[in-house]
């Protein structure tokens, strides 16, 4: 079945460091790739070329760059669970488990921040509830974060704290009691509903990345930031702990 859902998504995480073959960290845990479009896979080897393939089924190839860095891409895919992505570089092969539907990429301030359920704290009202039920969409929508992680998450990522040395580690979870808690809501709402809305029938995708209290300027991409009152980048218009698209080439780009 063909769905055609607009949707944007854009990530530029670095490939896993390393000589061995491997895809990016955010091709694992589950990943949910956008279908109906042309993907980029990428990942590391110590060959020169490698080959990808689905379920068997060669579909791309790529050339390894000097700093053992590869990035192919794959045709435009029809919605599709649990597909086996395959990397072969002539003297090994790694797998992953990827599926194709619709990805949502959910930044912002502190509403997008608001976690799901918080033993009481700032979460949603029902968070409870909707936490002990959120087996119902496991190996259905999938979660991931770019900052940071509970100790029920695989996976580590960067946030607005780390050190400009820091490097993603970006893995795919699904949903569970576990899991859910201290995501954020409304990418949480969003994302059921649009499952849901789509008939039950589309693999979902959730990537959030949101920093509380932070002015929109810092989200835009640059060359984007029209001038405010205030001018651009002119207290106390936003803060002055980074400046514009700061957080757009954290989180985002």
């Amino acid at each position: 079945m063909q769905v055609r859902t607009f949707v944007t998504f854009v990530a530029a995480l670095v490939a896993d460091q390393g000589d061995a073959l491997s895809f990016s960290s955010l091709f694992t845990g589950g990943a949910v790739l956008q279908q109906g479009v042309e993907v980029a896979v990428y990942g590391t080897s110590d060959t020169r070329k490698v080959m990808l393939s689905l379920d068997g089924e060669a579909v791309s190839e790529a050339i390894v760059g000097a700093d053992g860095s590869w990035k192919a891409y794959l045709p435009p895919q029809n919605t599709a669970w649990h597909r086996t992505l395959k990397a072969e570089d002539g003297s090994t092969s790694v797998e992953a488990v990827v599926s194709f539907g619709a990805v949502l990429l959910c930044s912002g301030q502190s509403n997008m921040d608001m976690p799901v359920s918080n033993n009481g704290g700032f979460g949603a009202a029902n968070g409870t509830a909707e936490v002990a039920a959120s087996g119902l969409y496991t190996d259905k929508i999938w979660l991931a974060t770019v900052q940071g992680k509970s100790s029920h998450w695989n996976g580590t990522g960067c946030n607005q704290f780390s050190p400009p040395s820091c490097v993603n580690h970006l893995v795919w979870n699904k949903v569970t009691p576990d899991t859910l808690p201290l995501f954020s809501a409304l990418c949480w709402y969003t994302g059921k509903a649009l499952f849901e809305s789509l008939g039950g029938k589309v693999p979902i995708g959730l990537m959030k990345g949101s920093v509380g209290g932070s002015p929109i300027e810092f989200w835009l991409p640059p060359g984007h930031v029209n001038n405010s009152m205030c001018g651009v980048d002119n207290p106390p218009c936003d803060q002055k702990k980074y400046s514009d698209s700061a957080f757009y080439n954290i989180y985002i780009k």
